[in-house]
């Protein structure tokens, strides 16, 4: 977490470089490579850019942090470039910038990620590195109590944030006590208990072998990346310490929360349990939000309650998957006395979805956007290797983005009208507004 400009100006260079375009005929060709120690890396190659990019994700983020440790993981991931094997803080980072290398750790609430990129030519420095940060992190007392600090007035901060207060009691809200309500940077008392050996059986328990996905993107030949992998990543250890999660238990009753605080306009964060990544009505269920309200300036909470009525600066709604569940997510921002009639129109909106489907034009103008823009979504060699890395940890098959576009033409208006009925269940809502919203009070 320590200041990183100097390296953003060295990526700069490597994000210059590393922009292409990568096509469906080259989508579809990805290579599973096993590694000589075992590990498998579902790789794309790109040769018009001296550029090579790694994705690595290890299962069990904020949602296995012990109790009474939370925010643990949070924690240990934004050590792992504060100091590795010989070098200290400073020492580390000088060598990172030196060598012009984006490497960043990425906490997640059911996955901690790293990310890397480097130009070819210093990909040797650049995976020794990672390696390094991954298996011998220092955890030294200066780095890990300035980290601390900044965690703590992240904490803090949050805690006076309308956004943040919104999307944290909303998880609270819709599933309660599970490990996955939790905020990924804990609660005070949490952080300020963590010592160093918290974070090395952190490290210990969730960074081995049989817990790893991979996903690489870039200029080098399958046999080296695998090379590259192995002498980076051999000496982790070999198992993982197992852990599992409860079952999630869905809010499933309206819920409608008021939190007050002083400020001129109300935040408000919306929506319902949702399916899977790997349902198979989840395509039929992308599409629905697609139109409802994630498609931007077209989407129909966007037309109804911004361009037709001025009522808010903002309306959205999403997908969002976690390990083994789905939510679906909504929001919208406005000044207090016109929340109330927001809320009417975007509740308008959810009953008419889920009662009449959709139009067969909007279907169509959505099938060519989806696929339309699916290629955008491969613009860097890091953010293919990441697709690559996203596919293995949410169980889809290898073969994903040649056939991904077809799984979008094949949706009908039947099936979206089928799962807007299913999910959009007004009974089963959960919002939460943090602000002073005119008319409006809590009721569960």
């Amino acid at each position: 977490m320590q200041s990183k400009i100097i390296r953003f100006i060295g990526f700069c260079i490597i994000l210059v470089c590393g922009c292409f375009t990568v096509h469906e005929s080259k989508a579809a060709s990805v290579e599973r490579i096993i590694t000589a120690e075992g590990f498998e890396i579902w790789y794309l190659r790109e040769l018009s850019v001296p550029v090579i990019s790694l994705s690595i994700g290890f299962r069990g983020g904020s949602a296995s942090d012990p109790i009474g440790k939370e925010g643990l993981s949070y924690f240990a991931t934004n050590l792992l470039d504060e100091g590795a094997g010989k070098m200290d803080s400073q020492s580390f980072q000088k060598k990172v910038t030196d060598n012009a290398i984006h490497l960043n750790f990425i906490p997640g609430r059911d996955i901690t990620s790293i990310s890397l990129t480097t130009l070819s030519q210093n990909r040797k420095e650049a995976f020794k590195l990672m390696g390094l940060a991954l298996t011998q992190p220092r955890f030294d007392k200066e780095a890990k109590e300035r980290v601390r600090e900044q965690i703590l007035s992240k904490i803090a901060t949050g805690e006076k944030q309308p956004n943040s207060v919104a999307i944290k009691s909303w998880y609270k809200a819709m599933l309660g006590d599970h490990p996955f309500s939790r905020p990924l940077e804990g609660n005070t008392k949490s952080i300020l208990s963590i010592q160093k050996k918290d974070l090395e059986d952190f490290i210990r328990g969730r960074f081995a072998q049989d817990n790893i996905f991979i996903g690489a993107s870039g200029d080098v030949e399958p046999e080296e990346i695998a090379s590259l992998v192995d002498s980076a990543l051999k000496t982790l250890p070999s198992n993982s310490l197992s852990f599992s999660l409860p079952e999630v238990k869905f809010n499933l009753e309206p819920h409608f929360d008021v939190i007050n605080l002083d400020i001129p306009q109300s935040i408000a964060v919306f929506g319902f349990p949702g399916i899977p990544r790997v349902h198979k009505d989840f395509y039929a269920a992308y599409v629905m939000n697609y139109i409802l309200g994630g498609s931007g300036f077209t989407s129909r909470l966007y037309k109804e309650v911004r361009e037709k009525r001025g009522l808010a600066y903002s309306v959205y709604s999403y997908l969002h998957t976690l390990d083994s569940i789905g939510l679906i997510v909504g929001g919208v921002a406005t000044r207090n006395d016109a929340m109330s009639n927001s809320i009417d129109i975007i509740k308008k909106e959810l009953s008419l979805m889920a009662k009449n489907g959709i139009t067969k034009e909007e279907l169509s103008s959505a099938k060519r956007a989806i696929t339309g823009s699916f290629p955008l979504k491969f613009d860097t060699s890091s953010s293919v290797a990441q697709i690559l890395l996203s596919m293995q940890f949410q169980g889809l098959n290898h073969d994903y983005l040649e056939r991904r576009n077809s799984y979008i033409e094949n949706i009908t208006v039947t099936d979206v009208r089928s799962i807007a009925k299913q999910l959009l269940n007004q009974n089963k809502m959960v919002t939460v507004i943090v602000g002073s919203p005119k008319g409006l009070t809590s009721y569960k």
